[in-house]
């Protein structure tokens, strides 16, 4: 998985600080939904897992699953295992989407991606990555940047080190490799900016951002269409 946005790769601090706010909560609250499918004993590995802010969270509040993040920054992941104080179900591992079972993150139960995908060159070989360390019935949460929303666009095309997230092309990866989508949705109307939004913004955000136009994130859950590997 080659990452196309470097200017916090020697700065995993101001990446760690940055990721805070009310988008990462928001973040937070989706993801809960899908831990909240699985068993104590069940593995989630988190794609590109930056910091470990996201798994940091997530493991403290369920001990009874097993969390990896998998990530290519060497720097990110000694910064990750830094703050991970006494998590025992919580590791990081440096790998790569496209060479994911190298990481040997073991058999997953959900995998995460959180503003990667767009950032692949090879979206082909990551699925294929991905579908090396799932199970029959593994899921897929990805979030992306809306390439619906004009500001998305906008900032993603006209930005050094970002692109244009491409639903069609990822959704025709992975079907090449086993994976179909089972939900998408529209998230997000709070940007990054605004840390602390005022409570009439809050309230409007669940209302408004359904609509492609307005809403900053996407949402694609994909599932198991085969097991490529029956030993698994």
């Amino acid at each position: 998985m080659t990452c196309l946005n470097a200017q916090f790769d020697d700065d995993p601090d101001g990446y760690d600080a940055r990721r805070e706010g009310w988008l990462f909560e928001r973040r937070l609250r989706e993801l809960r939904l899908h831990l909240d499918t699985l068993r104590d004993g069940d593995t989630v590995v988190e794609v590109g897992s930056g910091t470990g802010l996201l798994l940091r969270r997530l493991a403290a509040e369920r001990p009874g699953l097993r969390f990896v993040g998998v990530e290519p920054i060497e720097g990110y992941v000694e910064f990750a295992r830094s703050r991970s104080g006494d998590l025992a179900n919580l590791r990081f591992e440096v790998g790569t989407g496209e060479r994911l079972a190298e990481a040997d993150p073991g058999p997953a139960d959900l995998v995460l991606t959180n503003d990667v995908l767009h950032h692949v060159e090879d979206l082909d070989a990551t699925c294929a990555g991905v579908a090396d360390v799932a199970r029959p019935w593994t899921q897929w949460v990805a979030i992306e940047p809306n390439p619906q929303n004009p500001w998305v666009i906008w900032y993603h095309t006209r930005t050094e080190g970002e692109a244009l997230f491409r639903p069609r092309s990822f959704l025709a990866a992975a079907a090449r490799h086993g994976w179909g989508a089972a939900q998408r949705a529209h998230l997000f109307l709070v940007p990054q900016a605004i840390a602390r939004p005022p409570r009439p913004l809050v309230l409007a955000e669940r209302g408004l951002e359904r609509l492609p136009v307005l809403s900053g994130g996407s949402l694609i859950r994909l599932v198991r269409t085969r097991d490529d590997d029956p030993s698994r």
